[in-house]
């Protein structure tokens, strides 16, 4: 049996939304878990992303869903870019509680980045009911 090292990472949802939205060049980070559920998208380039110690090779529109508390990490190319979408468990765990996904890889015909562009918009706006409007968008591509 292979004992991995993650280092335990607190939530960065903060705020009036459940959710956080954001996009990064070259993301490599090291083995870690959370509470937060998290969906990476690859927006350009490639990436490896280790869950649970299986690694998913993924290319643009490539999407992996990553569940509370799995231990996880992302390793990229130069010139990719990744948005990562976080959301909180306290809010968005009964979605969740009793499903088991086949796969992590989320079917791409979502148009998932098109919710993350709302969600990332609603976030920015930061109007009284940007948090409301965000969990919605991502609980409306959550049940998809």
């Amino acid at each position: 049996m292979t004992v991995i090292k993650a280092l335990y990472e607190s939530s960065d949802v903060r705020g009036k939304a459940h959710v956080s939205c954001i996009k990064y060049r070259n993301l490599n980070n090291i083995a870690h878990y959370h509470s937060d559920y998290e969906l990476v998208y690859v927006n350009f380039g490639n990436a490896t992303v280790t869950v649970n110690e299986k690694k998913f090779n993924l290319s643009s529109s490539d999407c992996v869903f990553i569940g509370s508390n799995d231990i996880h990490y992302i390793q990229s190319d130069e010139f990719t870019v990744i948005t990562v979408l976080k959301a909180g468990n306290k809010f968005f765990g009964s979605l969740f509680a009793s499903k088991k996904l086949h796969s992590p890889i989320i079917n791409t015909d979502l148009n998932i980045e098109s919710f993350f562009n709302s969600i990332r918009a609603e976030l920015k706006e930061n109007s009284d009911f940007s948090g409301s409007m965000s969990d919605s968008i991502a609980t409306q591509l959550f049940i998809r």
